[in-house]
């Protein structure tokens, strides 16, 4: 826990799950989202992405010029079609291991937790969990 809330963000900012590679979801209406909650929270400037697809950031990048825009995603190849199931050459590649994938993901799932506005994939077991401890009080895998 303590490597992860390394990476906490200290401002408001909004937390977005955007899966694309073997679940596909349609962008548009990620970014509709994203705009909508921007007009409704002016306060807010910055935008948290935990995506398996590198290739979206440049998209969502593009939509939001003025925004604040946070991913950890390690590989930042066009090229690689998911990077949550990379064989060992290509972890090897860009010297990355199983263990770093797996904070990775709890990285991005705390972050997407802490949230203060949260839009996922919800057709992935992620977002799913992430909505149900953000919205419960019940115990979840960060003890809070």
């Amino acid at each position: 826990m303590n490597e992860i809330k390394n990476y906490c963000i200290n401002n408001p900012y909004i937390g977005v799950h955007y899966r694309n590679t073997d679940r596909k979801t349609n962008i548009d209406k990620h970014i509709q989202k994203i705009k909508n909650q921007l007009k409704k929270n002016t306060h807010i400037n910055t935008l948290f992405i935990a995506t398996d697809d590198y290739k979206s950031l440049h998209i969502f990048r593009s939509k939001f010029p003025n925004i604040n825009i946070i991913s950890y995603c390690k590989i930042k190849d066009d090229n690689i079609a998911n990077i949550h199931y990379l064989n060992n050459k290509t972890l090897k590649k860009y010297n990355l291991t199983k263990k770093q994938q797996v904070l990775d993901v709890l990285i991005d799932s705390y972050l997407l937790y802490k949230s203060n506005i949260f839009i996922g994939s919800y057709i992935t077991g992620m977002s799913k969990y992430i909505n149900l401890i953000r919205r419960t009080n019940t115990t979840n895998i960060f003890n809070e």
